[in-house]
């Protein structure tokens, strides 16, 4: 059976160690020292190919969820209100809800292959940036609205 090693420990690392799990590789992981992101945002789309690779509908469902969201592109312009579907949640409660659906071996032994999902890359590999985004997060106080709700 081959071994893979996997460097790093995110979302990204997770995921290739559960599909080679499942395809039958034997899979370590060999950690990353690095801060923990504070926030992640999943829309839909994210959510739903995290939840189908690690077959589990049922993931953060019960999150709260992001209906619209505030963007402006560039210095000058007005912020818009838009519509949006996401839920955020810290990268430690992501990494927990999916620890447990690795199976992981002893990342001692020596590896048939090594997948870099986390930096520093090895000394040969280029990284290629395809543009840049920036978001800032801004806490907010939450009023009751006097819109009827519907009972449910």
């Amino acid at each position: 059976m081959a071994r893979v090693v996997i460097h790093g420990d995110g979302v990204a690392a997770y995921c290739c160690a559960h599909l080679l799990g499942k395809a039958g590789f034997e899979v370590a992981l060999a950690p990353v020292d690095r801060p923990r992101l504070p926030a992640i945002m999943l829309g839909d789309h994210a959510l739903a190919l995290i939840r189908d690779i690690f077959d589990r509908a049922d993931l953060f469902c019960d999150a709260s969820r992001i209906r619209k969201r505030m963007v402006a592109w560039g210095p000058n312009s007005t912020p818009l209100a838009l519509d949006h579907s996401a839920v955020v949640l810290s990268e430690e409660l992501l990494l927990k809800a999916l620890r447990p659906s690795l199976m992981l071996q002893d990342s001692g032994a020596v590896p048939a292959w090594t997948v870099f999902a986390s930096r520093p890359l090895p000394a040969p590999a280029e990284e290629h940036p395809f543009g840049s985004r920036m978001a800032s997060a801004v806490a907010v106080n939450l009023r009751e609205t006097s819109r009827p709700r519907l009972a449910g």
